[in-house]
Formats: C-alpha cells, structure tokens, sequence
C-alpha cells in the first residue's frame, strides 16, 4: 500500500508540474479569500500522525464537508541539513502520508491534489522554524458557485 501511495504521489507531482502547479500557485490558493489552510506537523523521526495531528485531521474532513470544498492541496515539507533529494523523499512521505488519512477518513480522491517541496516553507505560524519545517499542509479551496 505504501509503494502504490508514492506511486500515486508521484504521478500526481507529475501531472501538476505539467499544469504548470507550482508552490507560488499553491501560496496563492492558500492565502486566497476562499480557502484555509490547515498545518499537520510531524515529529522528529520517522513520517507519523500525532494525536494533534489526527485530531487537526477529523477537523480538516469536517472543514472540507461543511465548505463543499472543491479542492484540497497537500504539500509536504522538510527541515533543512540534509540534501535536497532526501528532503524532497521526506516531503513526499508526509505529504503522502496525509493524503492517505484524508482517503481513509472519506475525502473524495478527485479533490486531492499532492505536493512535495524541498524548499524551506513559508510559515505565518509562531513554531519555532525547525518545527515549522516539520510539517504538510493542507488547503482547501472552498466551492465558489455556493451550492
């Protein structure tokens, strides 16, 4: 199941660079009038969901459902120190990981769009950088027809 999920990830990483996607894109998306963004963060070590982060995602699903959400954008990041390939292999794991738990929790498949990025993330939050860095994010675009 892992292998399909990287698989999966991959070939959607593929398809948005071909749309021409980019993190700039996905800035904008989420700091746009008609989206949230939902930060999951990681722990040191292995690519797992805390309880926060389980909780953050049960939050995310209702979010999602109750905004008829069109869209939804995960990018994984990865702290700095390491090579550029291992932290793009990091980025994807987290990202990959999150998509799978908001499968799991019922978010329709065609909603989800998957990113990965070795470059250090903006953050508007308070976390100190090296937590900040350990994270995916999640944004959902609201359904701008209203309906």
């Amino acid at each position: 199941m892992k292998t399909f999920a990287f698989v999966l990830c991959g070939l959607l990483l593929c398809a948005l660079a071909s749309m021409g996607a980019s993190l700039g894109a996905v800035t904008a998306i989420g700091n746009a009038p008609n989206s949230e963004r939902v930060p999951i963060y990681f722990p040191v070590g292995a690519p797992r969901l805390t309880p926060q982060a389980q909780d953050a995602l049960d939050e995310t699903v209702k979010r999602a459902h109750d905004l008829r959400a069109s869209r939804i954008v995960i990018v994984g990041y990865a702290p700095a120190g390491q090579s550029e390939s291992e932290r793009a292999k990091i980025a994807s794991a987290r990202a990959a990981l999150v998509q799978q738990s908001l499968l799991d929790r019922g978010i329709d498949p065609h909603t989800l769009y998957v990113m990965a990025s070795a470059a250090r993330p903006e953050s508007n939050s308070t976390a100190p950088a090296f937590i900040a860095d350990r994270r995916a994010d999640i944004v959902i675009e609201r359904n701008r027809t209203g309906f």
